[in-house]
Parts: structure tokens; C-alpha cells; sequence
């Protein structure tokens, strides 16, 4: 059963705008698992990001989906859950083949809240229609909190930023089969 996180993954996957505008593994990757396979991953950033722009430009970007705890009690007797979803955005700078950064901070941070926008849209619903995450049912996605890009630590010109959406969910009990 898919948590919060393993959803997200799977709804942002299925995105072909999003899956568009980021970073991919290269189709002849030597793992055949990873071949092709935009960077959106669950819980951890599985590729280094620095210097990546020499090879992807303005595609150097990736996203982390997470769980990150609660937003609101549930109600007693009733299965929704009210999960908080952690999206971490990861934004490489523009470098020359040297690896040399070649443009200011700014530049980064802009294709980070481009893609942010792109994602929100796809996120924060303004209905309460029933959407799937994988095999889990969504009833509401709401923007808690806008990134703010800052520099990665030892990151060396990486640019990161986290944004902040409350998710209803329906628990456990409530499968789909």
C-alpha cells in the first residue's frame, strides 16, 4: 500500500509535463531499472546533482517526495487521515565543461520556483474529488508552505528549496482492492 511519499512518486511520475521539465537517468544507464527514469525519488536524492547541468542544462533539477509527519488530528471514528507531504526541489547550476559555475544565484532559484509552479499545479487541488496516489486515495492536497531556495550545503552551486502540502487520506481501513 502506497504511504504519502510512494504516491506522490507515483502521481508526479505520471506527469509528462513534470517528468518534462527535470533530470532523467541516461536511457542506456548500465542499471536497466533506472533506464530513462525521471529524478523523482521517495525519501532520499539518488543522484549527485553538481555538476549535472554540464550534461542536462536547465533539465539539472530533480525532486524528493517524503513523509513528513501530520498537519491535523483525525476525527474520532472516521478512517481520513491528514498526512503531511515534504517536496524538496533540487536545482543545479549552469556550469561550462570545466564544471564552472556561469551564472549568479538567481538563475537557479528561478528554475526551482518554475518547476515548483509546474508541480503546485498538479498538487493543490481546490476540489474535493477522490484522486489516486498509486493505491492511495486523496481527497485534498493543500500548500502548507512555499520553498525558499538556498544553497545545499557542500553543495557547490546546488540550490535546494521545500515546500509543504497537507493531504487528506483515507487510513487504512479504507483499501482500494
Amino acid at each position: 500500500m502506497d504511504d504519502i511519499a510512494s504516491g506522490a512518486v507515483k502521481i508526479l511520475s505520471s506527469l509528462a509535463d513534470v517528468t518534462a521539465a527535470l533530470g532523467s537517468f541516461p536511457a542506456n544507464d548500465p542499471n536497466t531499472t533506472l533506464q530513462g527514469k525521471p529524478w523523482i525519488f521517495k525519501d532520499d536524492l539518488l543522484v549527485v546533482m553538481e555538476g549535472q547541468s554540464v550534461f542536462y542544462a536547465t533539465l539539472a533539477l530533480a525532486v524528493v517526495c517524503s513523509d513528513a509527519g501530520g498537519w491535523g488530528d483525525p476525527a474520532a471514528l472516521t478512517t481520513p487521515r491528514f498526512n503531511r507531504l515534504k517536496l524538496d526541489i533540487h536545482v543545479d547550476s549552469l556550469r561550462d565543461s570545466g564544471h564552472s559555475i556561469t551564472e549568479t544565484s538567481g538563475a537557479p532559484k528561478q528554475r526551482g520556483k518554475a518547476l515548483f509552479t509546474l508541480i503546485n499545479t498538479h498538487l493543490h487541488r481546490t476540489n474535493p474529488d477522490m484522486q489516486l496516489w498509486g493505491d492511495l486515495r486523496t481527497v485534498g492536497c493543500q500548500l502548507l508552505t512555499e520553498p525558499s531556495f538556498v544553497p545545499m550545503p557542500d553543495g557547490d552551486g546546488v540550490y535546494t528549496g521545500t515546500a509543504y502540502y497537507g493531504a487528506v487520506v483515507f487510513g487504512s481501513t479504507d483499501t482500494v482492492t
